[in-house]
């Protein structure tokens, strides 16, 4: 599979709110990009999706996450730091652009009768539950 992407959905109105996906950029080397609606940014969904695009792209053979993105972009700097911090950054005439290793993981073992991994989604899915939860209250 050469790319891949996950959506996040709001359960309340069945819309779209946020996508991040990669793109191979090499041997090993994916490209990624993320957009989450207004709305629902700064609730860690952004950080969310990015941990889950890393376990399924190191299952797939990508090491190392790139992107660019507007070096004055402090939101997006702080999500990278979040998100595992900055492996190699480089910031030229405004853009700032980075590479980052991307933990192997190690095999998942699920609990009796649960295929392996399970737990590591229910967390994930808890995670952008407790976000979304908290995204509804405000």
């Amino acid at each position: 599979m050469r790319r891949f992407a996950l959506v996040a959905i709001d359960t309340v109105t069945g819309r779209g709110v946020a996508i991040a996906r990669y793109e191979p950029a090499g041997e090993g080397v994916a490209d990624i990009a993320v957009a989450v609606r207004p709305a629902w940014r700064r609730v860690g969904l952004a950080t969310t999706l990015i941990l889950l695009l890393a376990k399924a792209a190191t299952e797939r053979g990508i090491h190392t996450f790139s992107a660019s993105y507007l070096a004055e972009n402090r939101p997006v700097a702080a999500l990278v730091k979040d998100a595992g911090g900055l492996g190699r950054q480089v910031i030229e005439q405004g853009i700032a652009e980075f590479s980052l290793a991307l933990e192997e993981q190690a095999p998942a073992t699920g609990p009796p009768g649960e295929p392996a991994g399970h737990g590591d989604q229910q967390a994930a899915g808890t995670r952008a539950s407790a976000c979304a939860g908290r995204r509804h209250q405000v």
